[in-house]
C-alpha cells in the first residue's frame, strides 16, 4: 500500500504537474492517502476562497468591483505572498 501525502496530491492538482509526480504516480499502481492528508487540502481550499471572498468584498465596499478572474488571480498572489513564498521560487510557475 502506497500512501500519498499533501505534497504530491497539491502537486497532481497544478495545472501542469511536474514531469517526475506524474510518472511517478502512472506506475505507482492504487495509491490512498489520510484523512489528514484530505483535511489539509481542504483547509488550503476554504483558505483560497476566504481570500477571494475577502477580496471581492473589499472592493464592492469601496465601490471598485473587481472581475472574477482578476480576483481569483489577487487571491492566488496574496496566497503566496503569505506564505512567504519568494519570487523565483518554484511555487511561482
Amino acid at each position: 500500500m502506497i500512501i500519498i501525502d499533501t505534497s504530491v496530491i497539491s502537486e497532481m492538482m497544478r495545472h501542469e504537474p511536474a514531469p517526475n509526480v506524474l510518472r511517478w504516480t502512472a506506475t505507482a499502481g492504487r495509491l490512498h492517502t489520510t484523512s489528514i492528508t484530505l483535511a489539509e487540502v481542504e483547509l488550503g481550499i476554504v483558505r483560497a476562497a476566504r481570500r477571494y471572498g475577502s477580496i471581492v468584498a473589499g472592493r464592492e465596499w469601496v465601490g471598485r468591483p473587481i472581475a472574477a478572474v482578476d480576483a481569483q488571480i489577487a487571491a492566488v498572489c496574496t496566497s503566496r505572498y503569505i506564505s512567504g513564498c519568494p519570487a523565483g521560487h518554484p511555487q511561482h510557475r
